[in-house]
């Protein structure tokens, strides 16, 4: 019985990350993905998304594939300080393969990953089966919001603070909900918010500590952001911003927990045990997101195989409507 619900939970969760891959990657406007994907709703997150097709890697050729397209089009929008930052919250074997990632880029003549891909020395050669996408992006998906800005604004906090503020529909936060939110940290956010309230890109209270607000209208109006789904050219509304990070570091944790528990000589007590300690560790995140995912207190002791399968379950569904 063990056995099978180590199979289940790992399947179910590879497959989720799978379909979220396909569809974030199809929005930036890779070739490569099934014809069945469809267009996530939510803003794609790029630095997330490079560190769950890692990995998936093993999984699915093709993620590399898929890097290998980003590192040569879209490493000048992607972050180094933060796919580091995030990489922390993922499994060692993502965290070690982002210097890999690095090569890529800095072979595409990238120099900002040079460090980064020096750390490790040489990965292995890629070898191209032809562009899995355009030579040129064209960020036409209103889930690109984020590389959109850093194309506008440069890379950095400032461009990644207001798709947050953008994509959380209009409330006042405060800079350590952004810090958590976006990975930079609480002195880098202070210093961009502060400068984008002065120039009235966004709204600051006189309170301290301040808190934080943009009014989405204008801006969907100025990027003409549609609703998703929608042709009407006046529909217009931000895509929602989901914290993609830990979200997909829970799907990976969760299939590597799976595939040594299958392995493993050890007591489903203690099985269980780790198991809990993963779902305890994203709880919080979930919350975030809006998951409503079954209560850890619920399952004792070996019970907890069951309540995480019943939360992948919850979470694959989420996945489903948001990716």
């Amino acid at each position: 019985m063990s056995d099978e619900i180590f199979k289940e939970i790992r399947s179910a969760v590879v497959q989720a990350g799978l379909k979220v891959c396909w569809a974030q990657w199809s929005a930036l406007g890779a070739y490569a993905a099934p014809e069945q994907t469809r267009r996530p709703i939510s803003i794609v997150d790029p630095e997330a998304l490079i560190l769950l097709s890692l990995g998936l890697e093993k999984e699915e050729r093709r993620m590399g594939d898929m890097l290998f397209w980003w590192a040569s089009v879209g490493s000048r929008l992607t972050s180094v300080q933060r796919i580091r930052t995030l990489a922390k919250d993922f499994p060692e074997d993502v965290q070690h393969s982002v210097g890999r990632y690095a090569s890529l880029a800095s072979a595409a003549g990238d120099r900002r990953w040079n460090r980064l891909a020096a750390e490790v020395g040489p990965g292995p050669r890629h070898r191209d089966r032809g562009l899995k996408g355009p030579d040129v992006l064209n960020l036409t998906e209103a889930s690109t919001l984020i590389l959109r800005l850093r194309a506008a604004f440069g890379v950095g906090s400032k461009a990644d603070t207001l798709a947050f503020l953008l994509g959380i529909g209009g409330s006042w936060v405060s800079v350590s909900v952004i810090s958590e939110a976006t990975g930079y940290s609480g002195t880098a956010i202070r210093a961009a918010a502060r400068d984008m309230a002065l120039g009235r890109l966004i709204r600051e209270t006189e309170d301290r500590p301040a808190l934080y607000f943009v009014p989405p209208k204008p801006w969907s109006e100025l990027l003409e952001i549609q609703r998703y789904g929608s042709s009407h050219r006046g529909d217009l509304a931000m895509p929602p911003w989901r914290f993609w990070s830990d979200t997909f570091g829970f799907l990976l944790r969760v299939a590597n927990w799976a595939e040594r528990a299958m392995e493993s000589e050890e007591a489903l007590e203690v099985v269980a045990s780790r198991a809990r300690d993963i779902v305890l560790d994203c709880v919080h995140t979930f919350d975030l997101n809006g998951i409503q995912v079954p209560d850890p207190r619920r399952y004792r002791g070996t019970e907890f195989l069951f309540g995480l399968r019943d939360t992948v379950r919850v979470l694959c569904d989420w996945l489903e409507d948001q990716a």
